[in-house]
């Protein structure tokens, strides 16, 4: 089902002509799908989806949208204060991306949070992640 969405080519320091321009492409909406599908083991099937799910548990990097769960990210793989978290991050210059799938006590929300910003100075760096934290308590509330 994902039209928008492909790994185009392996992570690399630098692209050469004969590279991928780019790592990945993707769209929000095609990437908030998955991870619902993902959550609700309908990817394949259900042991596909909880392998993907196990994969993505790994991420370590919280310090986007997640920022805002106060979840450790070294031990976040079991529920803590009744939230589960599963997400992934990518960054480029000029771009920040977060998708996830946040499992609290009153609800569960898939998100995909894709910025492309003007990096010339680490102020607008800044105000794009201080911007991604807030959506964070947005989608926090929600699931609390």
């Amino acid at each position: 089902g994902l039209t928008r969405t492909a790994l185009l080519d392996l992570a690399r320091a630098q692209r050469g002509p004969d590279d991928a321009p780019h790592m990945s492409v993707g769209s929000a909406d095609e990437l908030v799908w998955l991870l619902s599908a993902l959550a609700r083991g309908e990817v394949v099937d259900t042991l596909t989806s909880e392998r993907v799910l196990g994969w993505m548990s790994l991420s370590t990097d919280l310090s986007l949208v997640s920022s805002a769960f106060g979840l450790d990210p070294l031990a976040h793989r079991q529920a803590d204060h009744g939230m589960t978290l599963v997400n992934l991050t990518a960054s480029s210059t000029g771009v920040r991306v977060e998708v996830g799938a946040l499992r609290g006590n009153a609800s569960s929300v898939a998100f995909a949070v894709i910025v492309r910003f003007d990096d010339a100075e680490m102020a607008d760096r800044q105000q794009v992640i201080n911007a991604m934290r807030t959506v964070g308590y947005d989608i926090l509330d929600h699931v609390s």
